[in-house]
């Protein structure tokens, strides 16, 4: 309980009373299974250039592609249930790009299959979720190239009728940001109730 006052404390500090508010109050219900979620379609056109040399990107289908360091990353991260949880992904056919700085991990992003009509109108398409920067390596402007990266693989794997969505929560402003620097454009919203998205294209 204590160590979760100071947490709040510190990102009161950091973000601002109004701003931490919002934000627990986003993911509070997400936690609970309800929220809304920004979709937004990838547009190539308006796509990041600029990649610093230091960086490293890899696309990673198997635990196995992991290095033991980076794996280690994941577990001071989120503990040894984030690994179990990868395990689950890779074995529904899913896959996520990493990005690195001088080899240590800093960030991940998990592609997924989308199947929805509402949003695809008969085109091959993936959505980006569950994206995630560790702590040391925000501000650092990783999620961004990451997804850049990414968006590269997925356009040279497919066809040019590809649709690649993304979403992230509302208050999450600083992926938002990062989202639109990338060259993705808003188009609408998602409501989750209980893990089911309904999508209310824009």
């Amino acid at each position: 309980m204590k160590n979760n006052f100071f947490k709040l404390r510190e990102l009161i500090a950091v973000a601002g009373f109004w701003r931490t508010f919002a934000y627990l109050f986003s993911i509070v219900p997400e936690r609970c299974g309800f929220g809304i979620i920004r979709i937004f379609l990838y547009d190539c056109e308006a796509r990041l250039t600029e990649i610093a040399s230091e960086r490293s990107f890899k696309i990673i289908k198997g635990m196995d592609q992991l290095a033991d360091t980076q794996i280690d990353s994941l577990r001071h991260y989120r503990g040894e249930k984030i690994c179990s949880h990868f395990e689950k992904l890779f074995q529904r056919g899913c896959y996520c790009a990493i990005g690195c700085i001088k080899e240590q991990l800093g960030c991940v992003c998990w592609i997924i299959p989308l199947k929805n009509r509402t949003l695809l109108k008969g085109r091959t398409g993936f959505i980006i979720r569950q994206s995630f920067t560790l702590p040391s390596m925000r501000g650092k402007g990783l999620y961004p190239a990451t997804l850049n990266f990414l968006c590269g693989y997925l356009e040279k794997q497919y066809a040019e009728d590809l649709k690649i969505f993304i979403e992230a929560t509302i208050f999450n402003y600083s992926a938002l940001r990062s989202i639109e620097k990338t060259g993705f454009k808003n188009a609408g919203i998602a409501l989750m109730f209980f893990g089911l998205r309904i999508y209310l294209p824009s």
